[in-house]
């Protein structure tokens, strides 16, 4: 046996922490192979891959404007991502955001639909506040049959995803529906005290973007700085360790879930489209749009004085992002406020 495996031949041993150089190369190599993998399936489709390269990773970064819808879409992303994150670290695999998500945006829209008339400055931060509620107790679901059914957390999360969106659609076909809305399937106009402030002038990025950093830098300290987070580590590196230290499994996927659904429920305020410095709508219309990026039943289109390359961005109002204010003065007239619309 040694003539055929010498001496000399290397072994394999792993690492007990990775070095610095893999973990500068590692997102850098998985950002190239899904780049390359995604330039085959458009080649495979017919498409230009040059055309997408430069439409996907060059021209949001080319002006302004382009650069300021990145940060406003990159924000809720990014705090969906850190409540996750740590349920992954826990090896709970909440999949289901989507579903928390949505009930984080029904649970907001109760005060605009409940009270149109209502006004003053309290009303976007109690949207922030039930919106993050709601999350949290869609995500409840999945903690309770986790726990008490040992049901499989990835399947149920994302089956509950799929019943948060035919309640979104029952209440905007039924008890929420606007009467006054041309029978689309939404809600009623919410009022501009509903809009979160601007935080760039000229922009749509809100003080959202703000919340969602902080937060980010909060999840960091939380994980590496405190004790909870430190139990939730090890119970994910070595259950048996955990458990033997008197680190109780329930309460980590309770608290697990509990953070990715209040994550997830926290990115739900309106937002609306910058406008001329008059505010000045050409034309009244909310129609039913279907987003790209999810199935989320809270999405309006209003006409807008932009030029025509960016008129499908002036218009969108929805849920899936935190909303903001317009960039003016004067609060807008109704035709311009944010509405809330199914998807079907």
């Amino acid at each position: 046996m040694s003539a055929w495996f010498p001496a000399s031949v290397p072994t394999l041993v792993r690492r007990e922490r990775a070095s610095l150089a893999a973990a500068l190369c590692a997102p850098v190599i998985a950002l190239g192979g899904a780049i390359a993998l995604n330039l085959c399936l458009y080649v495979l489709m017919g498409r230009d891959p040059v055309a997408v390269v430069y439409a996907m990773l060059l021209e949001p970064f080319l002006s302004w404007a382009s650069f300021s819808e990145v940060l406003l879409k990159a924000g809720p992303l990014l705090l969906i991502a850190q409540g996750l994150a740590i349920g992954f670290r826990a090896k709970v695999f909440n999949i289901g955001a989507e579903g928390q998500f949505i009930l984080g945006a029904i649970f907001a829209s109760a005060i605009p639909v409940w009270f149109p008339q209502a006004t003053g400055q309290w009303i976007w931060p109690a949207m922030l506040l039930l919106g993050a509620i709601g999350g949290a107790i869609w995500a409840s679901l999945t903690a309770f049959w986790r726990v008490r059914l040992n049901a499989n957390e990835i399947l149920v999360s994302l089956m509950l995803s799929l019943v948060a969106a035919q309640l979104l659609n029952y209440l905007l076909l039924g008890p929420w529906k606007d009467p006054n809305g041309f029978n689309f399937p939404q809600s009623v106009m919410f009022q501009y005290d509903a809009m979160v402030p601007t935080l760039i002038a000229g922009t749509r990025v809100n003080v959202s973007f703000l919340i969602t950093l902080v937060l980010s830098v909060a999840a960091w300290v939380f994980m590496q700085k405190s004790f909870i987070g430190y139990k939730l580590q090890v119970g994910g590196l070595a259950p048996r360790a955990a458990g033997y230290a008197g680190f109780r499994e329930g309460w980590a996927i309770w608290l697990s879930l509990l953070i990715g659904g209040f994550a997830a429920g926290l990115q739900v305020l309106p937002k609306s489209p910058v406008r001329s410095a008059s505010c000045s709508v050409r034309s009244r219309a909310a129609m039913v749009m279907r987003l790209s990026s999810s199935p989320i039943s809270a999405a309006c289109i209003q006409s807008a004085s932009w030029s025509r390359r960016w008129s499908w961005l002036s218009s969108i109002s929805a849920a899936t992002m935190p909303w903001s204010r317009p960039a003016c003065r004067s609060p807008p007239s109704v035709s311009s406020r944010a509405v809330c619309c199914s998807p079907t």
